[in-house]
């Protein structure tokens, strides 16, 4: 029996539009067209190839899969290869996801964190604990930073237990070649091609929270610098930087704001 384009529409609980939009496709044609009208009416078969089409397009196969799938294919057992395939695509995308997940959740415990710190004006002695770490070390210019704390953050997010830091593996400043290394601490272990997975010891270190862009470091190096002096001490390298607030995930946000923690072990 044949039923108009809005009957069957009601039966293969399709739309109208999604039944035009099929049949430019080639994926579900009309049994038969009036030429006189154009209107399309569809048989028990269109039924069929409909309620087909719908079921694998909840499968999350596209129209171009499903097309190849209708051309190959007359019984369950042929859709066999087609299915493995996609619950592969659907492993791949669940991975992906998890990772995605793992950083917008590092992100909000990062926000967190943020909200709740309370800013210390003046330097500090800290006794820094040894920690797992993934680090990337290159030697370039300072600019070059940025680019390398975005390459680890993407393959280690997921992976952290904080926020990113650099080491400055130079006791002097450098224009072109210094010696930097970028770090992600870490939750539990990894192991990653290009990514130096290790233990990096720590140590009584003089702190201090520098807020402000990044240009005005050097006013907090140079209170540390001094403190040391007064005291007799010399600072070890690496030097540390911890970035706690600095350009945003999504927006570069406002520099004034940046928080930057400057340790220096002794």
């Amino acid at each position: 029996m044949e039923h108009s384009i809005g009957e069957f529409s009601l039966i293969a609980r399709i739309s109208v539009k999604t039944l035009r939009f099929y049949h430019e496709e080639g994926l579900l044609l009309p049994s038969r067209i009036d030429q006189s009208n154009g209107y399309r009416y569809y048989d028990d078969a269109s039924l069929g190839r409909a309620q087909a089409l719908t079921q694998l397009r909840a499968l999350g196969f596209s129209l171009a899969a499903i097309k190849e799938i209708f051309s190959q294919c007359a019984e369950d057992e042929e859709l066999v290869p087609f299915l493995e395939r996609r619950g592969r695509e659907i492993a791949r995308n669940i991975e992906e996801l998890r990772a995605t997940e793992g950083m917008i959740r590092e992100f909000l415990e990062r926000q967190k964190e943020i909200a709740d710190m309370n800013v210390e004006k003046d330097i500090v002695i800290k006794e820094l604990p040894d920690m797992k770490v993934a680090s990337i070390r290159f030697k370039g210019k300072y600019e070059d930073m940025g680019k390398r704390i975005d390459e680890i953050m993407r393959r280690a997010a997921r992976f952290s237990s904080g926020g990113p830091f650099v080491l400055y593996h130079d006791s002097e400043y450098r224009d072109q070649d210094a010696d930097m290394e970028v770090c992600v601490p870490l939750s539990r272990e990894l192991h990653e091609e290009g990514l130096i997975c290790r233990i990096l010891a720590g140590g009584r270190a003089v702190t201090l929270v520098h807020q402000g862009p990044y240009s005005t470091l050097s006013r907090s190096y140079e209170r540390i610098m001094n403190y040391l002096g007064d005291c007799g001490l010399k600072a070890l390298v690496p030097s540390r930087e911890l970035y706690l607030k600095g350009p945003g995930l999504i927006f570069a946000g406002n520099p004034k704001k940046y928080l930057t923690e400057i340790q220096m072990l002794m």
